[in-house]
């Protein structure tokens, strides 16, 4: 199904993957409140993964997220996502200075140098394997919040993923660009629940899709959130007004909720993202 574009306070940002309970609603909003403003801190050594260079922290903004050691890692991390959301981000901040600061809070990491390497982001990895970073802040338990858009004084500005949301990357860039605005009123996002599924389990979703513009699309790239998703559009030229297909296949092995993202990329239109969730029993 579609999902139309939510306005309102930055809050409300985060019910698009949660429970729209009282309780939840007032739980965010806590959670937000209490870290508004709030200084991150650092270990006096935060050195990138793979080598021995210190991270400097004196740009005009810095994006922190940070990952726990509970399930797959590199799915949660997006790490094709952040590649495109960092091209973004370059777009919109003029001569202002940002980077990016992922942090993964666990031993064993070698199931990531792989991505790292195919989306060239082992200088934007930090391995905490000690969990400093945690031990010094206590991030929130919920995942989604465990991000934030930081100022050159540390101080916290926004506080959730913005790769969770269409919104959530527009409230980043938005800020990072003075009051940047994209024009989305042809972005699209469409879901799909997979339910309950065995580990292991392979499911696939295709959704149709209808070209409604005057204009022969062309599909320019098909990115996944992980190695375990996939997707493919057939045709990927579509003349104006006729249909087309997006195959979604999803398979993984780890216990738990999830959420994986398809997006499709053409030459003459904004993307298309398509979300999977699901559990795995």
């Amino acid at each position: 199904m579609a999902r139309k574009k939510l306005t309102g306070i930055a809050i409300l940002l985060f019910f698009l993957l949660v429970s729209c309970t009282n309780h939840a609603k007032e739980e965010y909003a806590t959670i937000v409140a209490q870290w508004q403003g709030k200084e991150i801190l650092f270990p006096d050594s935060v050195c990138t993964f793979g080598d021995s260079i210190p991270i400097s922290f004196d740009a005009d903004f810095t994006i922190i997220a940070y990952y726990d050691s509970t399930g797959c890692t590199s799915c949660r991390m997006k790490l094709p996502y952040w590649r495109e959301f960092m091209d973004k981000v370059d777009s919109v901040a003029g001569k202002g200075t940002v980077q990016l600061l992922l942090i993964a809070d666990r031993k064993e990491v070698r199931e990531l140098s792989y991505s790292l390497k195919r989306t060239s982001l082992s200088a934007n990895l930090y391995h905490d394997s000690e969990g400093r970073m945690n031990a010094l802040n206590s991030f929130p338990e919920k995942k989604e919040l465990q991000a934030f858009l930081i100022d050159s004084h540390h101080r916290v500005q926004i506080v959730g993923n913005p790769l969770i949301s269409h919104e959530m990357e527009q409230l980043y860039l938005s800020k990072i660009g003075n009051g940047f605005e994209e024009d989305d009123e042809e972005y699209e996002e469409y879901d799909h629940d997979f339910g309950s599924i065995m580990p292991d389990e392979e499911v696939s979703h295709i959704f149709e899709m209808k070209n409604e513009s005057p204009d022969t699309l062309k599909v320019s790239k098909v990115l996944t959130s992980c190695e375990c998703t996939f997707g493919t559009v057939i045709p990927e030229k579509i003349p104006p007004h006729s249909v087309y297909r997006v195959e979604t296949t999803f398979r993984d092995t780890v216990a738990g909720s999830f959420l994986r993202s398809v997006t499709v990329y053409f030459d003459n239109r904004p993307e298309i993202r398509f979300e999977l969730t699901g559990v795995i029993k």
